[in-house]
């Protein structure tokens, strides 16, 4: 059993947080566009002081552990399941959106961002995100993301 000397927690849009992108998305000449991120887990490093060992499958041992009966491997990325797996995803997509997005997480709001200088307000929850704006900078968005 793992012992966490601390315990992250990821702070989810709220039901208004998100009713507010949406209505931001229904201002003339704005638009409501989603995604889901792909392997959102694996995207990012187990933010741990603890380290977390994973059995390994048979198939999945090294040739050079395969006579270990239980072989085991550090756990890297924060995979789901891990107590502080989505803390850690969290983080790491809110530094992408922040440093190289320039979004700015709005006070008070935890989990939605804006972002000044394309006009667009952004929702995150856990790995769906809702963004509004300028239909005509949706696409730019979602590719540079």
């Amino acid at each position: 059993m793992a012992v966490f000397d601390e315990l992250a927690v990821s702070v989810p849009t709220s039901l208004g947080g998100q009713n507010l992108i949406i209505a931001f998305g229904l201002v003339d000449g704005n638009a409501c566009s989603t995604s889901d991120c792909i392997k959102t887990y694996v995207q990012s490093f187990l933010d741990s002081s603890c380290p977390t060992y994973v059995l390994l499958p048979a198939e999945l041992a090294p040739s050079h552990a395969r006579h270990i009966h239980q072989p085991v491997a550090p756990l890297i990325r924060s995979l789901y399941g891990h107590p502080l797996a989505s803390a850690s995803w969290q983080n790491h997509l809110a530094s992408i959106l922040s440093k190289e997005l320039g979004g700015v997480e709005m006070p008070e709001q935890p989990s939605r961002f804006h972002f000044p200088s394309m006009s667009l307000a952004l929702s995150v929850y856990v790995d769906d995100l809702t963004l509004s704006g300028p239909q005509k900078k949706h696409t730019k968005f979602w590719s540079t993301l």
